[in-house]
């Protein structure tokens, strides 16, 4: 469990992602968005990987960095949205790992705590 992975998981075929997957997700996706005078530009763009996650209303949203571009660059996207274009599996990863960094932080660590597990 070194750096925070459970290694056992991150070789079932659940989370393993398949050349076919990989293909799918390697393929740009439009994009549109406002540069700073508010004109809406659109480009196609390939998605590098999945940072994080928000949850607004009742919909969850992920925040999406992409090849060549910077981190204010980034784009949130709704969960749907992004298993439409194939990335459930990265969805899943991101979902688990914000999961055991809330976990991290529901038991203090103590004497008494580390003893009774």
């Amino acid at each position: 469990y070194s750096g925070g992975e459970d290694k056992e998981a991150l070789v079932k075929s659940t989370v393993k992602i398949s050349d076919e997957e990989a293909k799918k997700m390697a393929e740009p996706i439009q994009v549109v968005y406002e540069d700073d005078e508010g004109n809406k530009i659109k480009e196609k763009r390939v998605v590098e990987k999945i940072i994080s996650r928000r949850k607004t209303g009742k919909i969850l949203e992920y925040e999406v960095k992409f090849k060549n571009k910077t981190q204010d660059q980034n784009l949130w996207y709704p969960r749907d949205h992004l298993e439409e274009l194939g990335f459930k599996k990265l969805l899943d990863e991101v979902d688990r790992r914000k999961l055991a960094a809330e976990g991290a932080f529901q038991r203090t660590l103590s004497q008494a705590n580390v003893e009774k597990h």
